[in-house]
């Protein structure tokens, strides 16, 4: 059975700073697990060694370090003033050929359908992206009704 609409239109989205930290979280582990794989890999056959030299001691420290600044990196760019759009609330007004985003009358983006060139599903949310590290961001909660979200999965999801 295909459904039809000519227009979704989602409940109001705003992102908190805590779920958009998670979510940067996640999608940079998703991108990056090989890197921190090989980490954990060097560091333990390092940390095996019964004797450590002063390189080896560096690399332990880096090993451990470098997760714990990427967070610190991670959490200081969501809590940055300058980037308060990404925690405007919004709706959106989707159908077939474009994603309209509203912030108040006077404020809208369109995007054209054709500009997606990625999708993934992180944290019970929906992430459409128009560039490697730009995307729009719809939590389940968002569509007023199953159908709506079916909708949305079918025309905007790719898999």
């Amino acid at each position: 059975m295909k459904i039809s609409f000519d227009m979704v239109i989602t409940n109001s989205v705003k992102i908190e700073k805590s779920k958009f930290f998670k979510i940067l979280l996640v999608r940079y582990l998703k991108t990056r697990w090989p890197l921190y794989g090989s980490v954990i890999l060097i560091a333990t056959l390092v940390s095996q060694k019964e004797s450590f030299d002063g390189g080896d001691e560096f690399f332990l420290i880096l090993f451990l370090l470098y997760p714990i600044l990427i967070v610190i990196q991670y959490w200081r760019w969501v809590n940055s003033s300058e980037n308060k759009i990404f925690l405007t609330e919004r709706k959106y007004e989707i159908d077939e050929n474009k994603i309209t985003g509203i912030t108040d009358e006077n404020n809208y983006s369109i995007i054209e359908k054709e500009h997606f060139i990625k999708s993934d599903i992180v944290l019970n949310t929906y992430l459409l992206y128009i560039s490697k590290t730009q995307f729009l961001y719809f939590p389940f909660d968002a569509f007023k009704s199953i159908e709506d979200q079916k909708w949305f999965e079918n025309n905007y999801f790719k898999q």
